[in-house]
C-alpha cells in the first residue's frame, strides 16, 4: 500500500471511527473488548427457518438447530470491533453487518465476508431489510467529514447486498444520522431520525420524512431530542405508514413516543429510568411490547423488563409489565417472542415465549460451544480460532463471569462499562456540539500526522 493510500485509509478509519462514537455513543450500543458481555440482537433466516442469530457485544452467535446449541464467530471476521452490530438478513441468508467502513456482506453462513461497492469506506450507521422486497435492505451512510460535517447518504440493494446504488442526492451535511425505516404499508414512505446542528452548534433531533422513497426529505422537530437526548426509529405500524414509534434515549431516562400522522406530532406513551432496548408489534397487531434494562447496569430497578399494551388504545390504556428484568431485545420470530435478557437475572440470556409472558431459556453465555466450523481459507477461519480464548473467558464457558451485585446502590460491576454511559463518551455532560468537535479535533490530529 502507497503512502497516501495508508494515509487515506487511516483518516476513513480516523472519522469512520467518531461517527461510530457518536452513533452507537448515545444510543448506549459502544463496547470493548473484556466489557461485559450482552445480546443485543435476534435476527431469523428467512432461507432456513432453524437458523438463529445472535448479535451481541462479543461476537455472533449462530444456531443451525432452532437454538439448541449455538456457536460463535469473531468480530474481526465481519470487521465491526467494538460494538454491538448493526445486522439485516436477506431472502438468500445473506447476513449484513454495517461498520466503519460500509457495509460487510456473507453469503455463507458467516464465514467469508465482502464489501460491496457504494457505501464501502463510509461508516453505516444503520441497516434495515425492507419489508415490501425480502431481497432488499436500506443502510443509512453518516460520515464524519473535515470541516465537522457529515457525509450522509441513504443506499439501497435488491440482489441480496452484491451491489448498492445511492437513493436521492446527499441529506443534510449538519445532521449525524441514528435510524433509517421504510413502510410496510407503503413502499415509498422512508424515515430517519438524527440530530440537526443548528446556530451556535447547538443540536436538534429531527425526524425525516420521505413520500417518494427518498428522492426527498422533509424534516420535522422530535420534541425532547437533542445532543443529549438522541432520537431512534424504532418501528412504522406495518398497516399504517403514517404511524411510528420514537425513542428518546436520555442520560437518565428513555422516552417511548408515538405519531399517528408522520410525526407531524407525537405522544408520550412511556418512560422509565432505564435503557429502551427493545419494542415489537405483535404479528396480529393487538399489542406492542416495550422492553427497558440494561444488563451490564448493577442497580437493581424494578421497572425493567417487558411492559405491553393493546395497540387499538394506545394513548388512553396503562402499560401493564408482563416480565421483570433487563431486555436488551425483542422479535417475533416463528410465531415466537424472543428477548435478549439476562441470565443473572432471568436464568438465560435469551428466551422465548409464545405469550409474551412466560418464556422459556434458549441460550446461556456458558453453552456457546465454540467457535462455528468454517471451510478452510475463509476469513472466518482465518481470525475466529485464535480469538476464542480470550471470549471463552470473557463469557464464562472456560470460567465464570461477574454477575451484577443484586444491591440497590452497588455501583458498576468491574468489566462492565458505567450505567448509561459507552466507550466514547460523547454526549455526556450537556455538550451539546461534543460530536462535532471532536470530528474537528479528528482531522486536526489526522493532518498532522501526515506531516
Amino acid at each position: 500500500m502507497t503512502q497516501a493510500a495508508s494515509a487515506g485509509s487511516a483518516r476513513r478509519a480516523l472519522f469512520g471511527a467518531l461517527s461510530w462514537c457518536a452513533v452507537l455513543g448515545a444510543s448506549g450500543l459502544a463496547n470493548a473488548h473484556g466489557a461485559f458481555p450482552q445480546s443485543a440482537y435476534v435476527y431469523g433466516d428467512p432461507s432456513d427457518a432453524e437458523r438463529l442469530w445472535i448479535g451481541t457485544s462479543f461476537g455472533l452467535l449462530r444456531s443451525d438447530d432452532g437454538g439448541e446449541s449455538f456457536r460463535w464467530l469473531c468480530e474481526e471476521a465481519p470487521d465491526y470491533e467494538g460494538v454491538k452490530p448493526r445486522m439485516a438478513v436477506t431472502a438468500d441468508g445473506s447476513l449484513l453487518i454495517g461498520s466503519f467502513d460500509g457495509v460487510s456482506v456473507s453469503r455463507d453462513a458467516g464465514c467469508d465476508w465482502a464489501a460491496p461497492e457504494g457505501p464501502k469506506d463510509r461508516f453505516v450507521s444503520s441497516l434495515f431489510t425492507t419489508p415490501h422486497d425480502p431481497n432488499g435492505a436500506l443502510a443509512m451512510v453518516s460520515t464524519g467529514m473535515p470541516g465537522g460535517v457529515f457525509l450522509n447518504q441513504v443506499w439501497v440493494t435488491g440482489d441480496n447486498g452484491q451491489s448498492f446504488t445511492q437513493r436521492g442526492a446527499d441529506l443534510e451535511p449538519g445532521m449525524l444520522a441514528f435510524s433509517l425505516m421504510s413502510a410496510t404499508s407503503d413502499p415509498s414512505r422512508l424515515y430517519l431520525t438524527g440530530n440537526v446542528r443548528g446556530e451556535a452548534g447547538v443540536a436538534t433531533g429531527q425526524l425525516g420524512v420521505s413520500r417518494d422513497g427518498g428522492l426527498s426529505w422533509d424534516y420535522l422537530p422530535i420534541p425532547g431530542a437533542d445532543s443529549t437526548h438522541p432520537p431512534h426509529l424504532l418501528a412504522i405500524h406495518p398497516g399504517d405508514a403514517e404511524q411510528l414509534f420514537v425513542r428518546v434515549d436520555g442520560p437518565e431516562e428513555d422516552v417511548l413516543l408515538w405519531s399517528q400522522d408522520a410525526g407531524l406530532t407525537f405522544t408520550e406513551l412511556l418512560r422509565k429510568p432505564s435503557e429502551l432496548f427493545g419494542f415489537v408489534i405483535d404479528p396480529d397487531l393487538n399489542r406492542v411490547r416495550v422492553g427497558f434494562g440494561n444488563a451490564a447496569d448493577r442497580r437493581r430497578n424494578v421497572e425493567v423488563g417487558i411492559y405491553s399494551a393493546a395497540l387499538k388504545e394506545l394513548g388512553t390504556a396503562s402499560f401493564a409489565q408482563d416480565l421483570e428484568g433487563p431486555i436488551g431485545c425483542l422479535t417475533w420470530l416463528n410465531g415466537q417472542l424472543y428477548a435478549c435478557t439476562s441470565q443473572f437475572f432471568h436464568g438465560y440470556e435469551l428466551g422465548r415465549s409464545s405469550d409474551g409472558r412466560q418464556f422459556e431459556g434458549v441460550m446461556t453465555l456458558a453453552g456457546v460451544e465454540g467457535v462455528a466450523s468454517c471451510g478452510e481459507g475463509t476469513r472466518a477461519a482465518q481470525v475466529c480460532p485464535a480469538k476464542w480464548p480470550e471470549n471463552c473467558n470473557l463469557i464464562g464457558r472456560c470460567g465464570q463471569v461477574e454477575p451484577p451485585d443484586a444491591g440497590p446502590d452497588a455501583g458498576p460491576m468491574p468489566n462492565a462499562p458505567p450505567a448509561r454511559r459507552s466507550g466514547c463518551q460523547l454526549t455526556q455532560g450537556g455538550n451539546a456540539g461534543a460530536s462535532w468537535l471532536l470530528l474537528s479535533l479528528g482531522l486536526l490530529f489526522a493532518r498532522r500526522r501526515r506531516r
